[in-house]
């Protein structure tokens, strides 16, 4: 009977072991499970805005395209050919002197940009003179120095 009783207190110790051991495991599984359901839930919230987005710069780019359209219906496109526009008047620089083309006006001696008495306007025939020799810098405009040192 000795045999019997410590037989029946190991089985009893046995199954409740076991029954705290079902306990852990299925409180473990269950968070696992709740760990996996966030997890899967956090995917789909995420699926969703990836797939909102694109429905999203779609829209965006629709309205652009409406009104770069309704811009350029505004605009009347630049003629081209023969039949464009002549170039719009020159501002008005002064009286104009007789046998002078129309809004030319003659520099006075000593006056203007590079008066020829300056020391720097004779410095720069100078060096002219010096880069290209037989150069007349004295009857050259500016435009015609620079397009004849380059």
């Amino acid at each position: 009977m000795n045999s019997l009783c410590q037989i029946h207190s190991v089985s009893r110790k046995i199954a409740e072991d076991v029954g705290k051991e079902l306990e852990r495991s299925a409180s473990c599984h269950q968070q696992e499970m709740r760990f996996y359901e966030k997890r899967a839930q956090g995917s789909r919230v995420v699926a969703v805005a990836l797939e909102r987005k694109p429905k999203e710069l779609r829209q965006e780019q629709d309205r652009n395209r409406q009104m770069l359209a309704k811009v350029e219906s505004n605009f009347q496109p630049f003629p081209r050919g023969s039949c464009a526009p002549a170039v719009p008047p020159r501002a008005h620089r002064g009286p104009e002197l007789p046998g002078e083309p129309p809004g030319h006006e003659a520099p006075q001696a000593g006056e203007g940009p590079h008066p020829e008495g300056s020391e720097t306007w004779g410095y720069l025939q100078g060096g002219l003179r010096s880069q290209q020799p037989g150069l007349d810098t004295h009857n050259l405009d500016t435009a015609s120095l620079c397009a004849s040192v380059l």
